[in-house]
């Protein structure tokens, strides 16, 4: 097998192992989705490092949580929430995608949340 195989089975094989770890990390945060295939695993991590992919599904869900928590204050007070604040509080597997690739794109070269536990 010539080295250029090698290298390129190498990358596949990491490419792989990102991608389960990518699934792994939205399942833990978006339970009840649909975690992302590995063709949009694998479009993420030819656009952007994997801390900036954590980054941006971190982002994604800490949306998601305001969104969740604003429907909760709501119904804490003892009011009912409106058509348009249901609306504004869901979040979909479309949203989710969406808002998590634009935070990726977003995050790019800007120092963000070391997940590693190691400073920058």
């Amino acid at each position: 097998m010539s080295k250029d195989s090698e290298a390129l089975l190498a990358l596949l094989k990491q490419r792989k192992e990102d991608a389960e770890a990518i699934q792994a990390l939205w399942r833990a945060l978006f339970r009840e989705f649909t975690p992302p295939d590995f063709n949009q695993c694998y479009l993420w991590l030819k656009r952007h490092p994997l801390t900036t992919i954590v980054t941006g599904l971190e982002a994604a869900a800490t949306k998601g949580s305001m969104k969740a928590q604003t429907l909760e204050e709501i119904e804490y007070d003892g009011q009912e929430a409106t058509p348009q604040q249901k609306e504004e509080a869901r979040w979909t597997r479309v949203n989710i995608l969406k808002y998590a690739s634009r935070a990726m794109n977003n995050t790019d070269g800007v120092k963000g949340h070391d997940w590693t536990g190691k400073d920058e």
